[in-house]
């Protein structure tokens, strides 16, 4: 909170007004020996509670005032400590206050009141508002880790099951290459049929174009899928019978016919 933020919060009415704690207490003496604007500004507000104070005030009656100067008046002493005969003091007159004196002590009291809630108020909305903030800052940073750790947790499961596909001695690791260093690499378990497919060294296809995956069988090409966004490793469709795997551009969402003249990458199964 800078100075202006905290002249505003509604602190310095509060301890003026005598109803904050030690804490806020002792901050605003150390912030008005600190910051002319503070001391300023709490010299303001306790100039104006005195005023208000000292404008309700009620003046003693007249009546009273000469009487007990009178009575001094006639008080002498001699040297022998003689006195003088001291006239009776006439009783002071009692009246009743004035109902308009009562509504002044009770407004003035009202209004110190009103000022003093309002400057709780404000002290602790702003104290409630901070709340909300840091505790939606919280969740938000809450959502954002769990975000993130559901990411990681998919980035390790893929890499788990790629190191699991990599060293398995029951996938047969079939290498492709093919113009401008092109490379891919297929992994074919031919017991379970299962394909997947690296293909990190492929440019990004352009736009509305796909990669697809092709599986050679007795020399006819058979569909094994197009490229999907994939960060590691890819997955095929199953193929049971295969003597060589290849990849072609083709337009999105795939063909039922390789277009040779796209060929990227061929390799042939060796195991």
């Amino acid at each position: 909170m800078n100075i202006n933020e905290y002249i505003q919060s509604g602190i310095i009415e509060t301890v003026v007004m005598g109803l904050a704690d030690d804490k806020d207490v002792a901050e605003l003496q150390q912030l008005r020996l600190q910051h002319p604007e503070v001391e300023e500004y709490a010299y303001q507000c306790e100039l104006w509670l005195e005023q208000t104070a000292m404008q309700q005030a009620t003046a003693a009656p007249a009546a009273g005032k000469n009487n007990f100067l009178q009575a001094i008046s006639n008080i002498s002493a001699d040297e022998q400590g003689v006195q003088k005969n001291i006239p009776a003091i006439e009783p002071l007159t009692t009246t009743k206050p004035k109902n308009v004196s009562i509504f002044k002590y009770l407004s003035a009291a009202a209004i110190i009141l009103l000022i003093a809630s309002a400057a709780v108020n404000i002290y602790l909305y702003q104290k409630y508002t901070k709340v909300n903030e840091a505790y939606a800052d919280l969740n938000n940073l809450n959502t954002q880790l769990a975000q993130q750790n559901k990411q990681q947790q998919t980035q390790l499961t893929a890499y788990t099951k790629s190191a699991e596909i990599f060293s398995s001695p029951d996938y047969i690791k079939v290498p492709m290459a093919g113009k401008e260093n092109y490379t891919a690499t297929v992994f074919w378990n031919k017991k379970t049929a299962a394909v997947y497919l690296v293909a990190n060294q492929l440019p990004a296809a352009p736009s509305g174009k796909q990669y697809q995956l092709w599986a050679l069988v007795d020399g006819k090409p058979v569909d094994a899928g197009v490229l999907q966004d994939c960060d590691n490793i890819c997955t095929a469709k199953n193929i049971s019978e295969a003597q060589a795997f290849a990849i072609t551009l083709e337009n999105a969402g795939g063909s039922p016919t390789p277009n040779l003249e796209q060929l990227y990458v061929l390799g042939k199964i060796t195991g």
